[in-house]
């Protein structure tokens, strides 16, 4: 049987599962909530109950006074809800309410899809772990390398397994050793995260993700916070490759779509998107041809937010593009990165 549970000041609903955590259900759901080690040491996931009963589910090192019980406080990582609740909690209302952190984690998994694009996944210890927004990058270090800046994938309801896209880029140290000896088990480095390209969880309005090739790692991660938090407004996935059959997640993007009325998907295939953008036709206008099938004749963008993703010339174009059709800039988020 599962609870509801109403934050305050935000004003946010998550819904809490039989034994889950209050932590575990709200990070599911796509909620910045605030937290630490996540297993009862720190208490900074102190929270207060303000109507309904919670029990706790874990042991905890972390000593709340007699005060902090007297008035209603619990950690939510070790308690869940017994009935729907309100809880007073805090929750991260942008980058500079993240910490900075170093961990030590462990190649999880490797998976190549053709011969070009990584998935790789870390785990980090179950007593740290990485607290970041969707969108953000870290710092990853593969052995005695030096640190590569490198975009999340994941969501933060997950923030033990991390994942990156990575493509192979012959002559790159780093991407070869990922490609070549990287192995399971074996243990990398994560600094940060960095990076103000995050969502909007308050918008209302209609959202427009942009990306190209791995310029997709983190619009996969704002698509599934998106989600997560059952945003209702429509939102619309533009997808280049550089190739025919690069989309190398072409299959998940088609399962959003057929699973949430709300979300479309285009792929588009090496440089047409990028002409349509520039505004030198030859792609046969296909983005404004989408705007105008799915927004109306006059490919009115003054009431979306974009988020577009890709290497420099991709978000220089799209950006010049898509404010040309009215999106304002304020309403539109840029993260820069390579290919690799």
């Amino acid at each position: 049987m599962s609870v509801s549970a109403h934050l305050k000041p935000s004003a946010r609903t998550f819904t809490v599962e039989h034994g889950e955590t209050l932590l575990e259900a709200g990070l599911r759901a796509g909620l910045a909530l605030g937290y630490g080690c996540a297993n009862g040491s720190c208490g900074k996931c102190k929270a207060r109950v303000v109507t309904g009963s919670v029990s706790e589910v874990r042991f905890h090192d972390y000593v709340l006074s007699a005060s902090e019980k007297h008035a209603g406080y619990t950690l939510l990582c070790c308690a869940t809800a017994l009935e729907d609740v309100e809880i007073e909690a805090g929750e991260a209302d942008g980058v500079g309410d993240i910490e900075q952190q170093t961990i030590r984690a462990r190649v999880h998994r490797l998976h190549t899809v053709g011969e070009e694009i990584m998935l790789l996944t870390v785990r980090t210890p179950r007593s740290q772990l990485l607290r970041f927004l969707s969108g953000q990058h870290v710092n990853l270090i593969v052995g005695s390398l030096m640190p590569r800046d490198v975009p999340i994938a994941s969501c933060p309801c997950d923030g033990m397994n991390i994942q990156f896209h990575l493509r192979r880029a012959p002559g790159d140290p780093f991407v070869e050793q990922v490609f070549g000896t990287l192995k399971k088990s074996d243990e990398v480095m994560l600094e940060g995260p960095r990076g103000g390209f995050t969502l909007d969880p308050d918008s209302q309005r209609a959202i427009l993700f942009l990306a190209y090739d791995t310029g997709f790692a983190p619009i996969h991660g704002l698509i599934e916070q998106a989600m997560n938090l059952e945003m209702p407004q429509a939102m619309h996935l533009y997808w280049t490759a550089p190739g025919s059959g690069e989309h190398y997640l072409h299959n998940l993007c088609r399962s959003w779509a057929d699973a949430f009325d709300n979300f479309t998907y285009h792929p588009f295939v090496g440089t047409d998107l990028q002409k349509d953008l520039a505004g030198s036709g030859g792609g046969g206008d296909q983005l404004q041809g989408a705007v105008n099938g799915l927004f109306g004749s006059q490919g009115d963008l003054s009431l979306f937010d974009a988020y577009v993703a890709g290497p420099q010339w991709f978000v220089a174009q799209a950006v010049e593009g898509l404010s040309k059709q009215g999106l304002p800039r304020d309403r539109l988020f840029a993260d820069t990165i390579d290919s690799s």
